[in-house]
């Protein structure tokens, strides 16, 4: 087999294998995102993302926005309150209130500290 010869041949068993994981893919409908979302749960470094900080600060601010705990009702979280909170009580040693964590928010978005494009939050569902 001539070197043209055997880099096309190389090349029709490349697309051969892209054209067989689509079509597994494919074949997955829904369940291929969820495996998806598993892998990278799990291939990801948590604690890189989503440090024991932040963690903690969700926590106080979930507790502030849903006292009861009730699961029913849906409560958001934003970076932006999480930043503020961490900024407000950086010894995590008292507890800000929702007001207070506004209205840093807003200091800091004057500051130019902080951008309502970087706002990740849940998506609620419609």
């Amino acid at each position: 087999m001539k070197d043209e010869e055997y880099a096309k041949f190389q090349e029709w068993i490349a697309d051969t294998k892209k054209r067989n994981i689509a079509d597994k893919i494919k074949d997955m409908k829904e369940k291929a995102a969820l495996r998806r979302q598993t892998l990278v749960l799990r291939r990801a470094d948590l604690k890189f993302y989503a440090p024991d900080e932040d963690v903690a600060a969700y926590g106080e601010i979930h507790k502030l926005k849903n006292p009861t705990g009730d699961a029913k009702n849906k409560t958001f979280v934003s970076d932006n309150e999480i930043l503020a909170y961490k900024e407000l009580d950086p010894k995590f040693a008292s507890t800000p209130t929702l007001t207070e964590i506004s209205a840093k928010i807003e200091a800091m978005k004057i500051a130019g500290q902080l951008s309502t494009d970087g706002d990740k939050t849940a998506i609620e569902e419609t």
